[in-house]
Formats: C-alpha cells, sequence, structure tokens
C-alpha cells in the first residue's frame, strides 16, 4: 500500500509538472514608472521698488528773510571763504553778490561780466590754493584801511573784521594778496576790497 500511494504522489507530481511546463509563465508586473516630480514653481519675482520721486521744491518767497549767515569773526571768515570758492567753482553771480556796491563799482570791474573776466584771468594765474587768516596781526588795523579807502563804505566798524587771503602761486606776494574788511549789514556780510 505504501508502494501505491507513492507511486500516486509521484504519478500526480508528474501531472502537475507536465501542466506546468505546458502553460505559459504567469508574467511578472513590471513595476509602473513613478513620476517624476513635478518641479515645484519659483516664486514670482516682485518688482523692486523704485525709488520715489523728490519732491519738486517749491520756489523761495522773495519776500522771506534769508537764512542768517553765522555772526562774529567765524561769519567774517566764512563769508571770503564763501565767496572764493564760489569764484574756484566758476559761479561768478554768486561771488558779485556778496561784494558791496562801492567794490562792485571798482575801476576794474564795473560790471558781472567785467569782474567775471578779470577773475577769470586772475584765477588762471592763482590757481586754486589759498590761505585765508581773519584779523591778521601783519597788515594794516580795521580803522587804518579805512581811512586809507578810496571808497567811503558805512562799515560797522564795532562789528566788521580784516580778512586776508594770500594765493601763495602768484608772484610777487603782493599781487597775490587780498584784504577784505568784511562788514555786517541787516541783509546780510558785505565785502570790501581794501587791497
Amino acid at each position: 500500500m505504501g508502494r501505491s500511494i507513492l507511486a500516486s504522489a509521484l504519478a500526480l507530481f508528474l501531472v502537475v509538472a507536465a501542466i506546468a511546463g505546458c502553460q505559459s509563465p504567469t508574467p511578472t508586473p513590471s513595476p509602473t514608472p513613478t513620476p517624476s516630480p513635478t518641479a515645484t514653481p519659483s516664486p514670482t519675482p516682485t518688482p523692486s521698488p523704485t525709488a520715489t520721486p523728490t519732491a519738486t521744491p517749491t520756489p523761495t518767497d522773495p519776500n522771506a528773510t534769508p537764512t542768517p549767515l553765522p555772526t562774529g569773526g567765524p561769519g567774517a571768515f566764512y563769508v571770503v571763504r564763501n565767496y572764493e570758492q564760489a569764484l574756484l567753482a566758476g559761479d561768478y553771480a554768486t561771488a558779485w553778490a556778496r561784494l558791496s556796491k562801492s567794490t562792485q563799482s571798482y575801476a576794474k570791474w564795473g560790471t558781472l561780466a567785467g569782474f567775471t573776466k578779470e577773475r577769470t584771468t586772475f584765477l588762471a594765474a592763482a590757481g586754486a590754493t589759498y590761505r585765508e587768516e581773519l584779523s591778521p596781526s601783519n597788515t594794516l588795523t580795521l580803522r587804518q584801511w579805512i581811512e586809507g579807502a578810496n571808497w567811503m563804505p558805512q562799515i560797522d566798524q564795532a562789528h566788521a573784521y580784516v580778512v586776508s587771503v594770500d594765493w601763495p602761486a602768484i608772484t610777487p606776494a603782493t599781487a597775490g594778496w587780498e584784504i577784505w574788511i568784511v562788514n555786517p549789514t541787516k541783509t546780510g556780510w558785505s565785502l570790501y576790497l581794501a587791497h
């Protein structure tokens, strides 16, 4: 009986093997392709802020009181420096406006055009280097400069100053040496050329 079971089992095994050999193999499912990750959209660039336009300056009121310049010695020194810097910048109208009426009518100048022409020639020789000195000790006093003047200025002697300007590039030294009497007025400082 054991043989018959064994023979039956063997026969069954052969039948299963024969059936398996006749059938086509079961296809192994191929993996489904994984979709590639979608690109994350980059943020839309925001435009950089545009510069805020500067406000258009409002015209100044011609009747307004001008901003006062410094007073005392520093103010006198500043006015002469402002005058010389305007010349060096080619702003002859500003420099001309700093001059007193009697200095503007000075024989060499007379008009803004005459002043511009003479100062342009002067600066061509003088260059851009100058030295200022408030109340120089190596020259006449304020009173002496006023008394020796060929103009008759109305100088506030208690509050006016002498400022010297030396242009070292000009020789001889006296040609490059200016003496200014800086006089305070109700409308601001005024320059008188003394030398």
